[in-house]
């Protein structure tokens, strides 16, 4: 077998997270990542925390010796084979559908108005779990909108900030919950 590591440092601008990292080819197809998170929120990691990614379709693939994720068996019945396409393709057919042609523009642009309000409310309650939520749905309605082409690319680096100013709020929020605490899952030298 090929196996190759491939470097692929991760990043994502709107969450405030990056890391190092590398993907794991097999027979040339990616199966899996491993990130090393330096950031997370916009707040450093200490420590540095690791991520191990991996695509579950993808191993199924190479297993089952497809080539196609939707030829992919999913259960034998006694009717006969049921397959990963079966089960998921009309739901990515609709959701597409959706997401590039129906979704209500000025919908997102409320839905995503109200996310950021909602973040702000349950962090200023210390709620930073529900605020983590609205992070969430702020920053998959920002990729509907940015599907739909609804916004430049002026408001895209617009949005990509409110998004991280959420995510920030939100972590230094969590990590004042935690320390409020007395970081119960962590030992004291881990805690500095």
């Amino acid at each position: 077998h090929d196996i190759r590591f491939v470097e692929d440092n991760w990043e994502s601008p709107t969450l405030g997270a990056w890391g190092l990292g590398w993907e794991v080819w097999l027979n040339g197809m990616e199966v899996t990542q491993y990130t090393y998170f330096q950031q997370c929120g916009g707040l450093e990691c200490k420590p540095v925390l690791g991520e191990l990614a991996y695509g579950i379709e993808r191993l199924a693939m190479y297993i089952q010796q497809k080539e196609s994720i939707y030829d992919l068996v999913w259960a034998n019945t006694p009717a006969g084979v049921v397959t990963y396409g079966d089960v998921f393709h009309q739901n990515e057919v609709e959701q597409s559908a959706y997401n590039f042609e129906h979704a209500n523009v000025e919908e997102l642009f409320h839905t995503f108005d109200v996310c950021e309000q909602e973040c702000d409310k349950l962090v200023e309650a210390q709620l930073p779990l529900p605020a983590y939520e609205q992070v969430l749905r702020g920053s998959h309605t920002f990729n509907l909108l940015d599907a739909r082409r609804a916004i430049s690319v002026t408001e895209r680096q617009r949005f990509i900030l409110r998004v991280r100013t959420m995510a920030r709020k939100v972590a230094q929020a969590y990590f004042e919950s935690r320390e409020r605490l007395g970081f119960p899952l962590c030992n004291k030298e881990g805690a500095q």
